[in-house]
């Protein structure tokens, strides 16, 4: 059974490697100078000594999963999220259907579409109250993947599975 500190310790660890995403680095982030390497958990893992906060240098890559969310809500993988927004900074239709259909999918992806309908229903109510912006779509939909992806793993369906 896990403790309360290992639960925040590992959600910790899940908030801190989304940040440090290459979707994040690469395409929000516009003080960078040069390209952050990015390597996969078990070559990091292999030169470093994993410890409590200790993940410095380990970067994800959550790219295919934007690409996915970019077809959901504009039907190619550009990245640009245009139509992700309706009236008054508010998701629209297309964003609210593109919302259920990135949540299926991380759903299979991460617990083969175990995850209660009932969390389903919540996460979405969730996710369309988040940051929006016009100008800022692309932070827009890094908030709205990340959330889903950090919902899902601490889900108690991920967590069964983990």
């Amino acid at each position: 059974m896990r403790t309360n500190n290992q639960h925040m310790a590992f959600e910790n660890f899940i908030v801190y490697t989304l940040k440090q995403n290459k979707f994040s680095h690469k395409y929000l982030r516009t003080d960078k100078n040069g390209e952050t390497s990015f390597t996969t958990m078990l070559e990091w893992a292999i030169s470093h000594e994993v410890g409590h906060g200790n993940y410095a240098g380990l970067y994800t890559d959550t790219t295919d999963i934007y690409k996915k969310f970019s077809m959901f809500v504009d039907g190619n993988e550009n990245m640009e999220f245009k139509n992700l927004n309706g009236e008054f900074k508010k998701v629209g239709e297309k964003g609210s259907i593109a919302i259920d259909k990135l949540i299926d999918y991380l759903d299979n992806y991460f617990t083969g579409g175990l995850m209660q309908e009932e969390y389903k229903v919540a996460l979405k109510a969730h996710l369309l109250e988040t940051y929006y912006s016009k100008n800022w779509l692309k932070l827009q939909a890094r908030n709205i993947v990340d959330s889903t992806i950090r919902a899902i793993i601490m889900s108690p369906s991920y967590m069964v599975l983990k």
